[in-house]
């Protein structure tokens, strides 16, 4: 049958059996040509094995086959984002929440996307829509950060702090992003709290570098650690913040 074929073929990737893996794909896939559980196992073995071409057809034939199913839909616009065409994988990510509006992977999958499009007021909507404020301002924050933009990113965390303050990794995140601030100024206050000094005398031989020594003695660990995110369960691609509800 095929559902015995897929499922020889998941043990097979497991096992890390490629070949005979995509063969017992295709031979449910040659028993019914639409059987979902096989074209999307199909699909994100060839996803995680680098073929996006492969595993694009896979997903379209997925979600045109099974055009009511949203795991199909999500899968297929995951796919279109990481090939970088993102308005193809919003619109088709509207697609799945039209399906199932409750569903908190695909609201948080939509509003990564619309953040990498600088669409950051649709993008918020989403995540309100499926998590309590204080979660939404920490996903937002989230991803902010993986653009790069932490200043951007603090005053979503400082929202979240305020309305749930047990929400320890926004605690975690607030204090590595202004860290170097908070440095930098306790740094401008030493300053300008020193005396005026002459500049001491330096032996044109001596060196004012550390020497190896000194320098093998630093710590290489940050002060602060970054927030860990925690791994779906699923085991569909998914463009995922670290906080769920």
């Amino acid at each position: 049958t095929p559902e015995l074929h897929v499922a020889l073929a998941q043990m097979s990737h497991r096992n890390g059996q490629v070949v005979q893996a995509r063969q017992h794909y295709q031979k449910a896939l040659a028993m019914d040509p639409q059987h979902l559980d096989a074209l999307l196992g199909a699909a994100r073995m060839e996803d995680r094995e680098g073929r996006l071409d492969v595993a694009q057809t896979l997903y379209q034939r997925a979600a045109k086959a099974h055009p009511k199913n949203a795991t199909a839909q999500n899968d297929l616009a995951l796919c279109y984002a990481r090939r970088g065409d993102l308005p193809t994988a919003a619109k088709i990510l509207d697609q799945a929440i039209r399906i199932e509006p409750r569903k908190a992977l695909y609201r948080n999958n939509a509003a990564k996307v619309l953040v990498e499009m600088n669409q950051m007021k649709p993008a918020m909507d989403h995540l309100a829509a499926v998590h309590t404020p204080a979660v939404a301002n920490y996903n937002m924050a989230v991803m902010l950060n993986d653009r790069g933009l932490g200043n951007e990113a603090v005053p979503f965390l400082w929202q979240a702090i305020s309305l749930d303050p047990t929400i320890e990794p926004a605690h975690e995140m607030l204090a590595q992003l202004t860290a170097p601030i908070m440095q930098q100024g306790e740094r401008s206050i030493i300053a300008q709290q020193q005396p005026n000094m002459p500049p001491p005398m330096v032996n044109a031989n001596d060196s004012i570098l550390p020497t190896p020594e000194a320098v093998a003695t630093m710590p290489s660990e940050p002060w602060i650690a970054p927030a860990s995110a925690t791994q779906p369960s699923s085991s569909a691609p998914v463009l995922l913040p670290p906080v769920n509800n």
